[in-house]
């Protein structure tokens, strides 16, 4: 592949366009960011977070399935991105995939049991996730006290 050739040699051309997609994304423009990350990506398609950014910029534009997509290729990049794992549970909870979306946070709880977002997540909802109970972390007001 000529484009992982290219990240290979020099990762600047991607973290350029990275960096032109945040700013839009802080302006909240979200179509230019996308074309930002999208080219970020050509540039180096093992870059995670770009997947991860850009992912997050679908869902704004309410473009859930390319959102998941972007997850997932993310996840398959570097499976420990507990971003991702959240984020992923977040679009397939709006797209009414409960029970994907709360095996997307128990994976995410796996790998970071004392998440904060993902504990008052379980905790609002008031889910019984047996691995959410069993890994948190016994404070008050934490997914643990729903057992």
């Amino acid at each position: 592949y000529p484009l992982c050739a290219l990240a290979v040699s020099d990762e600047r051309p991607c973290l350029e366009h990275k960096a032109k997609g945040n700013a839009f994304f802080k302006e909240g423009k979200w179509p230019e960011a996308v074309k930002e990350y999208t080219e970020a990506i050509k540039r180096d398609p093992t870059n995670h977070t770009v997947y991860s950014n850009r992912a997050t910029c679908y869902a704004k534009l309410l473009a859930f399935d390319n959102s998941l997509k972007d997850c997932e290729k993310c996840l398959e990049i570097e499976p420990k991105f507990v971003k991702a794992w959240i984020r992923k549970g977040r679009i397939e909870h709006l797209k009414k995939q409960y029970h994907k979306a709360i095996g997307s946070y128990e994976k995410a709880m796996a790998i970071e049991p004392t998440n904060q977002e993902l504990l008052r997540f379980f905790q609002e909802r008031k889910w019984q996730s047996k691995s959410v109970i069993r890994r948190g972390t016994g404070r008050k007001g934490t997914a643990q006290n729903y057992e």
